[in-house]
C-alpha cells in the first residue's frame, strides 16, 4: 500500500526514469547498428575508390607520385596506412602503424600487381565524427531528459497538490473538486454518511416506538399473569389464547431491531416523489412500445418502506406495460382523500376466473403468453404480500380486451 504522495513523486519519476533509459539504450542499440552498417560500407568506398587511384598513379605516372599521393591521403583522412610496392618493401608508413594486418593488393589491368597497402580507419576523421556525434547525441538526449523529469516533478507535484486539496475537501457538501474520481466517492460518501445518519435516526425513532410497543402486549400478560396468581382470574382457553396472541405479537416486533437498510424500514412517508421517480425510470422502457403514461399524482402520506412502495410500483407497471399493445395508454393515479393508488391500462384484460385464480396464487392465463412469454405470475403475488404485510388492501376490475384497472388503499 502507498500513498498518492510516494505515487506522484517516487513511482511516476522511478516509472519515467526506467523507460526513458530503456528508449535511450534501445536508440543507442538502433544507432550502433546502423552507423557500424554505415562506417563499413563507407569505408570499403573510400579504399575502392583509393587503391584505384593508386592504380592509375602508378600506371600512367610513377611510384614516387603514388607515395606522394599516399602521403597526402594519410594526412587529410587521418588514417593509418603502410604502402608496400610489389616486392613487399615498404614505400610509405604513417605515424600510427594500422592495427589491421591485411594487405590490400594494387592490381593492373592485366593483373599484374603494382602494390600492395594496408589501411586503417579506426583513428580517421570520419571515424572521429562519427565517435563525437553519438556522444553529442547521447549528451543532448540525457540533458533533455533531466530537463523534462524537472518539469515533469514540478507538473506531479502540482496535481499531487491539487489532489491533496480535493482529499481534504472528502466530507464536505457543495465543494468543487479539480478530479471527477473524488468528486464521485465524495458523493458516494455523503449518501453513506447521509444513510447513516437516517438509519440512526430510524432506528432510535424505532427502538422508542417498538419499546412502547412491546410494552401494552406485556402490560396485558402481566396483567393476567397477576390476576391468576392472586386467584382473581381463573386460567382458562381464552386467557391462554389472549396470552399466546400477546407472544405472537410481540415474536412480530423483535425483527424490526435487526433491520440494517433504511429504506426497509417501515416509516411515515409521502410516497407520490418516490412513485413518480420510478415513472421516469420506466418511460423510456415504455417507449419501446410507443405506450404512453399518463400521470395524475396527489401527495399522499403513508406507513410504508421506500422500497416496498417501489416494489409495489414496478410490478404493476411492468404488468402494464407487458400486456397492453403498442400505442396504448397507461394511466396512475394517486386520490389523497381516499388513499388510494389506481393503475389502469387497455391492455388483454383478465376474466373473473382469473382474477380469482391470481388472488389464490401465481398463475398465468393462456392468453397472457401471447404478448410475454417469459411471465410467471410471481409480480402480483409480492403485491399481494406487501399489502398484507401493511394492512392494505387491493381491488382488480378487468375486462377481456378492453383492460384492467387496479385499485390499492392504504390505511
Amino acid at each position: 500500500m502507498i500513498s498518492f504522495k510516494t505515487f506522484f513523486k517516487q513511482k511516476m519519476t522511478r516509472f519515467f526514469t526506467i523507460l526513458f533509459a530503456c528508449l535511450l539504450i534501445l536508440n543507442n542499440i538502433g544507432l550502433f547498428v546502423f552507423s557500424g552498417i554505415q562506417y563499413q560500407s563507407e569505408t570499403q568506398r573510400q579504399t575502392s575508390s583509393m587503391i584505384e587511384m593508386m592504380q592509375h598513379l602508378i600506371v600512367l605516372e610513377n611510384v614516387e607520385t603514388s607515395i606522394i599521393y599516399v602521403e597526402h591521403y594519410d594526412h587529410t583522412h587521418g588514417v593509418s596506412i603502410i604502402y608496400y610496392d610489389a616486392s613487399g618493401n615498404i614505400l610509405y608508413e604513417s605515424s600510427i602503424s594500422p592495427i589491421s594486418t591485411n594487405r590490400l593488393p594494387i592490381l593492373s589491368n592485366e593483373g599484374n600487381l603494382l602494390g600492395e597497402i594496408t589501411i586503417d580507419y579506426q583513428n580517421s576523421v570520419f571515424s572521429s565524427e562519427l565517435t563525437t556525434g553519438l556522444f553529442i547525441l547521447n549528451g543532448l538526449s540525457i540533458l533533455v531528459f533531466f530537463v523534462g523529469l524537472s518539469i515533469l516533478f514540478k507538473y506531479l507535484n502540482k496535481q499531487y497538490l491539487v489532489l491533496n486539496n480535493d482529499l481534504e475537501q472528502i466530507g464536505k457538501d457543495n465543494k468543487e473538486f479539480a478530479f471527477s474520481d473524488i468528486n464521485i466517492i465524495n458523493e458516494k460518501y455523503l449518501q453513506s454518511l447521509k444513510t447513516a445518519i437516517n438509519l440512526k435516526d430510524l432506528q432510535t425513532h424505532y427502538a422508542k416506538t417498538i419499546a412502547h410497543d412491546i410494552k401494552t402486549p406485556l402490560t396485558v400478560m402481566r396483567t393476567y399473569l397477576e390476576g391468576i396468581q392472586s386467584k382473581r382470574i381463573d386460567f382458562d382457553a381464552k386467557i391462554n389464547q389472549d396470552i399466546l396472541e400477546e407472544i405472537h405479537a410481540i415474536e412480530e416486533l423483535i425483527p424490526q431491531f435487526f433491520i440494517s437498510d433504511v429504506t426497509q424500514i417501515q416509516k411515515k412517508q409521502n410516497i407520490t416523489p418516490i412513485i413518480r421517480e420510478q415513472i421516469n425510470k420506466l418511460r423510456e422502457i415504455f417507449t419501446t412500445k410507443n405506450i404512453l403514461i399518463e400521470e395524475e399524482l396527489e401527495d399522499l402520506d403513508v406507513l410504508i418502506s421506500t422500497e416496498d412502495i417501489k416494489r409495489i410500483i414496478e410490478h404493476l407497471l411492468f404488468n402494464a406495460y407487458y400486456y397492453s399493445p403498442n400505442h396504448s395508454k397507461v394511466s396512475v393515479r394517486i386520490n389523497q382523500i381516499k388513499k388510494e393508488l389506481t393503475i389502469s391500462d387497455h391492455g388483454i384484460g383478465m376474466s373473473e376466473d382469473t382474477i380469482s385464480k391470481i388472488k389464490q396464487g401465481p398463475f398465468r392465463a393462456i392468453d397472457s403468453e401471447q404478448l410475454h412469454q417469459k411471465g410467471s405470475g410471481v409480480g402480483l403475488q409480492i403485491v399481494f404480500e406487501i399489502l398484507e404485510r401493511i394492512h392494505g388492501s387491493i381491488d382488480i376490475k378487468s375486462q377481456i380486451n378492453q383492460g384492467t384497472q387496479i385499485t390499492i388503499s392504504f390505511n
